[in-house]
């Protein structure tokens, strides 16, 4: 929505983040990004980069693939997992983050689905995903019936996105 986050649907994103850091941040270990605040502004599939200071929203460009999201049950307090944390190694994951972005936006299914199994499988390496989310993505797996997965929230603990092909969708949900 445009540079400086200033044009997102008339509010300054830059004075969102600005307030939601000041309030939610004490100041130790690395503070909270606060996309999930710009992403339920904006709606839909929000692309936000910080380093250009650009926010959209983007189109799913996949006719084969849906994605499910789904609860976990499990809730990390997420500014308690950041006070945690050291300054985190990011560029492997500004790589395949970059590299799923290119994938959406050509539409290219099966990159996607490699970026989004890249990303979680990066998390699991430094060791930023929960057990429980570990194991839950395994059993998705071994059913046979998704493409990729990855957790969301604080460890990957809240939610699980899950790409499954549209002929899969029905029977994945069940």
């Amino acid at each position: 929505y445009g540079k400086d986050f200033s044009k997102g649907k008339g509010l300054d994103l830059n004075h969102l983040l600005s307030v939601y850091r000041r309030y939610s941040w004490s100041g130790e270990g690395v503070p909270p990004s606060g996309y999930d605040v710009i992403s339920q502004f904006l709606g839909g599939l929000s692309q936000i980069n910080e380093t250009s200071n650009e926010a959209k929203v983007m189109e799913w460009n996949f006719s084969d693939l849906s994605f499910c999201l789904i609860r976990t049950g499990v809730k990390l307090a997420t500014h308690e997992h950041l006070q945690k944390q050291d300054a985190l190694a990011y560029s492997e994951l500004h790589q395949i983050v970059n590299a799923g972005q290119n994938a959406l936006t050509s539409g290219n299914s099966k990159a996607f689905s490699d970026s989004v199994r890249a990303y979680c499988e990066c998390l699991d390496g430094q060791g930023l995903l929960a057990p429980s989310s570990r194991a839950l993505i395994g059993q998705m797996y071994d059913s046979g019936l998704i493409q990729s997965a990855k957790g969301c929230g604080a460890m990957g603990a809240d939610i699980i996105l899950a790409i499954v092909e549209n002929s899969d969708k029905s029977q994945f949900v069940k």
